[in-house]
């Protein structure tokens, strides 16, 4: 009798000691998504990281027995699995109600053309195999690294350009960019001009300058780049039917001693400045500048500044608070808090709107009361808080806007900028003035608005 009783023991506690080491049952895992999708990823250079998170929904623990890429070593692809980079993974512990995370990156390898790469993550249990597609489309560039051009070059627009630190233009070189043309620029990245560089769009073909971060998230981010910087060899550059975007300054001017010429171009999405210039001599016509963390025009020391038939608006909400007026500009530095006065400061403003977030948006001040200080503002929209002399202009009236946070600062049909332009500058100036930056010809009514954007029926 106790030795039949020893023996159920034994049965009883075998019995239990199997059910104890098997709890996990094989379950359909949920996943955050069933596509992990990579657009346009330059070849060469690695994409972002992308998440895919693991779900257990159950209310039992399961064991995920593998995890692995199915391309293996020969992948495109790389996996973080639960916190360990590897491309597979054994015996994956997934409590009841909880998750894992998986990340996934990309390089994708020289070749022709525009290039599509394809993969998975594959999870077993047992019999029960589940699947997550990888997707990635590539992108052939012309890779720079730490270039110093020395003599005249022409980029075009066979293939984008992508500058992973620095281009630099020599001071005797000539860089030439035609329509069309896409540069783009990695982490701090910038373009330094000592010479002379030529931006030349066309209406239907921009060429863009904008950050490598391709991906719908980082479209309208600023401060993902240096900027283009000319410094006071440079000579001979104008920038005409571009788009610059997504930088710390746009265009940096220090001291060039002929005009830097800016024409239908859009200037956005900067962290600190779209213009910023130090004794030196813009004009800006028919352009847009828009979004950025301290000024969209700054120009300090003096200098020879226009602003003609351009829209300078904004509304920047990027992590900080600006305070900063949308344009200003001084004929002198601060020294031990004492204003230094250096240069004359001349400043034209005609057709432009000038408007944003903050109740004033025009700074003009010189070191002594309107001393080596002239302005002529005509025939524009301004909000500000200053008493400013001014010809046929718009004070502090909202200028409605198609939809500021769309970035679109076209005029609605209802805004008051609308025919109220000078119509004798754009006469005078028709390369740069006759045509808005959608090529609309402004004096097609007979009554051109004020700003880069003539009023279009819908």
């Amino acid at each position: 009798m106790r030795q039949s009783f020893f023996y159920i023991l034994i049965i009883f506690f075998t019995l239990s000691s199997c059910k104890k080491e098997q709890p996990y049952n094989r379950v359909e895992l949920a996943f955050s998504t069933d596509t992990i999708f990579f657009d346009t990823v330059f070849t060469q250079v690695g994409s972002a990281t992308r998440m895919l998170k693991v779900y257990n929904q159950t209310n039992q623990d399961i064991i995920i027995d593998r995890i692995y890429l199915a391309g293996g070593s020969g992948s495109d692809f790389r996996l973080n699995i639960n916190g360990v980079p590897t491309n597979e993974a054994k015996n994956v512990f997934l409590p009841a109600h909880d998750s894992i995370y998986i990340f996934a990156e990309v390089t994708i390898h020289p070749n022709k053309g525009y290039l599509l790469r394809e993969d998975s993550v594959i999870f077993i249990q047992a019999d029960k195999i589940q699947s997550i597609n990888l997707i990635a489309i590539g992108w052939e560039v012309f890779l720079i690294k730490k270039l110093i051009i020395t003599s005249d070059t022409l980029w075009s627009s066979d293939r984008p350009i992508l500058i992973w630190d620095y281009v630099a233009i020599d001071r005797n070189a000539t860089l030439a960019i035609t329509e069309g043309t896409k540069v783009f620029l990695h982490r701090f990245a910038g373009i330094h001009v000592f010479g002379s560089l030529r931006v030349q769009g066309a209406p239907d073909s921009l060429i863009t300058f904008t950050s490598d971060r391709l991906e719908d998230d980082y479209q309208d981010i600023p401060g993902q780049w240096g900027g283009i910087v000319l410094y006071p060899t440079a000579h001979d550059n104008n920038f005409s039917w571009c788009q610059i975007k997504n930088s710390i300054v746009g265009i940096s001017v220090d001291s060039v001693l002929d005009t830097v010429v800016i024409d239908h171009s859009q200037i956005i999405h900067q962290s600190y400045a779209n213009i910023f210039a130090n004794n030196t001599n813009v004009n800006v016509y028919s352009s847009l500048l828009a979004d950025a963390g301290w000024y969209n025009f700054a120009a300090i020391n003096g200098g020879r500044y226009k602003i003609l038939g351009s829209t300078v608006a904004n509304y920047y909400t990027w992590g900080t608070i600006r305070t900063t007026p949308a344009v200003a500009i001084t004929n002198y530095y601060i020294q031990n808090n004492q204003p230094i006065y250096v240069a004359p400061a001349d400043i034209t403003i005609i057709n432009t709107i000038i408007y944003g977030s903050l109740d004033n948006e025009l700074i003009l001040s010189p070191a002594e009361p309107w001393q080596n200080f002239t302005y002529t503002i005509s025939h524009c929209l301004i909000k500000t808080d200053q008493t400013y002399q001014t010809t046929a202009s718009i004070i502090n009236q909202n200028p409605l806007f198609s939809n500021i946070s769309g970035f679109d600062f076209s005029l609605s049909s209802e805004s008051p900028a609308r025919d109220k332009a000078d119509i004798d500058i754009i006469n005078s100036l028709p390369a740069m003035l006759r045509f808005d930056i959608n090529q609309a010809d402004r004096l097609a009514d007979g009554l051109p608005d004020i700003g880069a954007f003539e009023w279009q029926q819908q």
